[in-house]
């Protein structure tokens, strides 16, 4: 049993945590941290409005395998994250951000003041495999 911090020096919350069957966790939420600690980082942070992070820690929780953000200029909150045998991780959550990173989508423009989303973020943490806006 561990437990760690996670995060930079502002805002920080994590929603979800899902674990691997290597024991690897994974995490999700929201950041507002100019300094949230990244590495293989799809985006930069919009520090003001808040970002979707997401962390997959080694199973002993002492090493970050990766950390990556993912948003638009507006504020983005992952709200649940799932992973795969592949080491997939599947994150949703809710954004108001016009520009957010789509790619291969369903949905490609959002349509309310804040849509659904839904992302598969490969292995590594390096690359969307699809992100798509999910809204009326």
């Amino acid at each position: 049993a561990y437990s760690t911090y996670l995060g930079g020096t502002d805002f920080d919350v994590a929603h979800a945590a899902a674990v691997d069957s290597a024991g690897n966790i994974y995490v999700t939420g929201e950041t507002r941290s100019s300094g949230f600690p990244r590495t293989n980082s799809i985006g930069p942070i919009s520090a003001s409005s808040g970002d979707i992070f997401v962390v997959k820690l080694d199973p002993t929780g002492s090493r970050a395998i990766y950390s990556t953000v993912i948003g638009g200029s507006a504020g983005d909150i992952g709200r649940s994250i799932a992973v795969d045998a592949a080491g997939n991780a599947y994150i949703t959550g809710s954004t108001i951000s016009t520009n957010f990173p789509v790619r291969n989508a369903y949905q490609s423009v959002k349509r309310a003041e804040a849509d659904a989303f839904v992302a598969k973020l490969n292995s590594t943490g390096s690359e969307l495999i699809f992100c798509t806006y999910l809204g009326g």
